[in-house]
This record gives C-alpha cells, structure tokens and sequence, in this order.
C-alpha cells in the first residue's frame, strides 16, 4: 500500500481516521491563491537582495557592506520561502508560473531548484522515517559510537545546546551535497532538468564574480587581497551563514521536540498520523517573530496540505487544532524552550523511542504520542 494511503491505528491516540480525513477537507479549503501581488512580492525581494549583493561586493566603506550582508542574508531567507510555496504549486495557481517564478527565488539563494524539490518531496512524503526523510534525522547511539572522533564532534557541534550549529547542519549535510549539484544516489535518475538548474546557478555565481571584479578593477584595488578578502566575507561568507543558520533553525524546530517521535520500522509508522505527530507548532511570540515569522513555524497545517500558501497558514492552523486539537505539539517558543530542546534532543533510542545523551544515559522518557503501537511490540 503507499504510504500516503495508510491510516494505521495507534492505541494511545484519541482521534480516529474520520477525524483526519475531516483534518484534510478543512485544509483544503485553505488552497486559495492569487497571482497579481505574489509576483509583485517576489520581484521586490529580489531587487532589494541583488541591489544588497551589489553593495557587499563593492569596495564602498565596510560597515555599509556589512549591513547590505545581512539584508541579502534576510532577503534570501524570504526568497527560500517564496521559492518553497512556489516548489509546492501554493505561490499562484499556475503551475507553470509557479516553475518560472521558483527558480527566480531559489538561484539567489543558490539552490537548484529541481533539487532542492525533489528532496523537499522525499521529507514530505516520509517524514520522521529513518533512512528515508534526511533533515535532521538522530543517529542511534550505535551508530554515533561509530563515528570517527571528528564525526562525533561535528555531530555534537551540530546539536550544541547555544544553537549554533544550526546552520552548520544545513551547510554540510543538506545544502552542500543536495541542493547544488545532482547526485543519482539521492535524486534517482538524472534528469535535464537537473543539470540545466545546475547550469543556471552557476551562471549567476558568474555574474556576481563579474561585479565584483568590475568594482575591484574601477576603485583600483584588484591587486589587494585583503579587498578579496572582504568580497568573500561580506558577499559570500555572512549572507549564506545567516540564510542557512534561519533554514536550519526552521526545519529543526519543525520536527525536532522531546514530545516529537521517529521511528526506522516502516510497519510502525504511518504518513498521515506523522503529519500530524511529527511535526510542531512554536508559536512566536515579540520580538522573536519578527525574525522567524509565525506562518513559517505552522508547520502541522502545512504537512496535512501542502498546496496552502504561506499567508494562509496560520487561519489552516488555528483550524486544524480545533478539529485535532490532542494530537498536535504545540508549545510557545522561548529561549529557554530552546536551550531545554537542543540539551535533549541529541541522540536517539529507535527502540524504546526516548533521547538520549552521547553517552547513552536516558534525557527523556516520554515517548511521544505515536509510538505506543512500537512499544508494545518491543515490551511485549
């Protein structure tokens, strides 16, 4: 059976299947898009984050590059975003615009966007699934142990307690090996329109290094390294660190929670029960949500229906909990909530389904509303 079709009952779950599938007729009445501001959105955001890229290239007085930095950093992150509703044919109701205008999000980020889709799909269709979803999924204790003494560190640098490897995990495990060059291993079969995106990355990587070889020709300092040095750090270096420390601080909190199970026993797990039990719901409140926007943490609404476009996400949500309202883990978001999870979640018991600390000493017992089937079979 595909997996999108199984509904498997969960004994310590208050909610049956008629419930679920009345979860998915109310998000879809949520679908609705346009295509007039959409576009006009997109086009702003672009100019305003090459206009940025422009400015940290140049040879202008530092601190100005430095501020044009983090609003190409900001602006990319919300061209990601624009890029994932346009991935997902939630942006405009064209499915061919929503191609065209994808790719002008995502380049600017430099993210293949046939890529970058295809791995988005596989999280989405198995998801909290081992060996299959690839963001943020915990290692076993066994397999930690081994990792070589570099691994180890960089998996706990990954999962530090002051977040910030966050973006380190998305550089090196996510963005770095997937999102740029197609490998047959992850994508299956190669395909044209892989390497033409692949292509079009490239060419814009071009142009930016034409602009900042014009700017360092016309101000006379192309033989200073230290001017290089500064194109790399305000152009490249800054923007991409913050852009994917947002990404990578997104998608972990969006399935990442003590409450929150994964499973590698495909037989206990089941698509439509982990949209809504592997995924969270923080809610942001001042001035956190001026950084990660809410609608982008509504992240149950989005796993139940993902043709809901961002503006609409959290009307689906606050919907969503009234008809599920048990199942969902929804917690409000504090620093403190942030340093308790990273502590916590750090490796991960696939058995008895509990976190566990590198050395393997027991962080959290609670298993999560959807394993109770799991556990039986193991205490059984």
């Amino acid at each position: 059976m595909h997996p999108m079709n199984s509904l498997k009952p969960v004994a310590a779950r208050k909610y049956g299947d008629s419930d679920l599938e009345l979860a998915r007729a109310e998000m879809r009445k949520f679908r609705e898009t346009s295509i007039g501001w959409p576009v006009v959105l997109l086009l702003v955001v672009v100019f305003v984050h090459l206009a940025a890229l422009v400015v940290a290239l140049s040879d202008l007085f530092w601190p100005w590059r430095l501020l044009a930095a983090f609003v190409a950093a900001t602006t990319g992150a919300r061209l990601f975003l624009i890029g994932h509703d346009a991935a997902h044919g939630s942006y405009t109701p064209s499915t061919r615009l929503n191609q065209v205008l994808g790719r002008i999000a995502l380049v600017p980020t430099l993210h293949s966007h046939s890529l970058w889709h295809a791995g988005h799909m596989k999280h989405h269709r198995f998801t909290n699934l081992r060996a299959r979803d690839f963001v943020w999924t915990p290692l076993s204790k066994a397999e930690y142990d081994r990792l070589t003494a570099v691994g180890r560190a960089l998996h706990r640098a990954y999962r530090s307690k002051f977040g910030l490897g966050l973006g380190l995990h998305y550089l090196i495990e996510i963005w770095a090996p997937r999102m740029l060059v197609p490998r047959r291993g992850q994508i299956g079969a190669v395909q044209a329109e892989h390497r033409w995106d692949t292509g079009i990355l490239g060419l814009y990587v071009l142009g930016l290094a034409s602009v900042a070889v014009w700017f360092a020709v016309g101000g006379g300092v192309a033989g200073d390294p230290w001017h290089w040095l500064s194109v790399a750090l305000f152009g490249l270096v800054i923007p991409l660190a913050v852009q994917h420390w947002l990404i990578g601080f997104v998608i972990y909190f969006n399935h990442t929670h003590p409450e929150i199970p994964w499973f590698d026993d495909a037989d206990a797990w089941s698509y439509w029960h982990a949209q809504v039990e592997c995924t969270t719901h923080p809610h942001m409140a001042f001035p956190s949500n001026y950084v990660i926007p809410n609608q982008v943490m509504n992240h149950t609404a989005h796993h139940m229906d993902m043709r809901i476009p961002l503006r609409r996400l959290d009307r689906a949500q606050a919907r969503l909990e009234e008809v599920l309202a048990g199942p969902i883990q929804r917690y409000a978001w504090s620093w403190e909530e942030f340093r308790r999870i990273l502590r916590t979640c750090r490796i991960y018991d696939y058995e008895r389904h509990r976190w566990l600390d590198w050395s393997g000493a027991v962080l959290s017992e609670a298993p999560g509303r959807a394993v109770a089937t799991a556990l039986e079979g193991v205490e059984g």
